[in-house]
C-alpha cells in the first residue's frame, strides 16, 4: 500500500505538468485600420488653404499617425496632428494657370514598425 501510494505521489506532479504544456489557441487579433473621412478628391480653392483630413483607425493599437506627400510637392506643407481624428495641412496659392494635384498618404505606424496608409488626392 505505502509503495502504491508512493507512486502516485512521484507520478501525480508530471501528470499535471503534462496538462499544463497544452498550449492554448490565441484568438488572432485584426490588425489596425484607416479608414478616409472624404470620399473622393478633395478640392482646395487656387488661393490655397486650410485642408481637413478626417478619418478613423479600427482596431486602434499603440501607435500614431503621421500625412506625408511626394518630395517633390512643396505646395502642400504644415502637417498638424492636434485635432483627434483629423491631419490638417495647408496647401499655398496656385499660382499656375493649370490646377495642380498630391497624393496625401496618411500612414498609421504600430507595433513594432509594422504599419499601415490611406491616400486622398489633393485638387486645386
Amino acid at each position: 500500500m505505502r509503495k502504491t501510494l508512493f507512486y502516485a505521489l512521484a507520478v501525480l506532479p508530471a501528470l499535471m505538468l503534462a496538462g499544463c504544456d497544452q498550449t492554448e489557441e490565441e484568438t488572432p487579433v485584426e490588425k489596425p485600420s484607416i479608414k478616409l473621412g472624404v470620399t473622393g478628391n478633395i478640392s482646395v480653392s487656387r488661393d490655397g488653404g486650410e485642408i481637413s483630413i478626417p478619418y478613423t483607425i479600427s482596431n486602434p493599437a499603440e501607435g500614431g499617425i503621421t500625412a506625408s506627400v511626394n518630395e517633390n510637392i512643396t505646395w502642400i506643407n504644415g502637417f498638424n496632428y492636434d485635432t483627434e481624428n483629423t491631419v490638417v495641412c495647408y496647401a499655398d496659392e496656385n499660382t499656375q494657370t493649370q490646377n495642380r494635384n498630391a497624393i496625401v498618404t496618411l500612414t498609421y505606424t504600430y507595433g513594432s514598425g509594422e504599419s499601415v496608409t490611406a491616400q486622398v488626392n489633393v485638387i486645386q
